[in-house]
């Protein structure tokens, strides 16, 4: 009786859906890129697990978790308020709007936040 349970299970395990998230890949995958420090002055290191690192005049500053949808990038910081939201060309650039909070005044801003893929 157990053997029948057993093979029924593996059975139906087998037939189970594979998460979509699980096998989708992005060509921003363990990828840097980095905005023009006359724009926005960040960077982000995309890793293939959905998570990132925000780099601000090139340090460190925060991780992000983010995904892409299509074209349409969603990135939310997880320690400061805000975010990148944008659109991937597939190639080198993305044309982004950053949502941010200013620590003085606690004002939200949306800048644009354009970025190049690093050489």
């Amino acid at each position: 009786m157990n053997r029948i349970l057993i093979a029924a299970v593996i059975a139906i395990s087998a037939t189970a859906p594979i998460s979509v998230t699980a096998l989708a890949h992005s060509d921003l995958d363990d990828t840097s890129w980095k905005a023009p420090e006359n724009e926005c002055n960040l960077g982000i290191d995309f890793n293939s697990d959905g998570t990132a690192t925000i780099y601000e005049g090139g340090e460190p500053v925060d991780t992000a978790h983010w995904k892409l949808d299509g074209n349409a990038l969603h990135l939310k910081f997880d320690a400061l308020y805000g975010g990148i939201d944008g659109t991937y060309d597939g190639g080198d650039r993305i044309a982004a709007t950053e949502t941010w909070r200013s620590k003085s005044t606690q004002v939200v801003h949306n800048d644009p936040c354009p970025f190049e893929k690093a050489k």
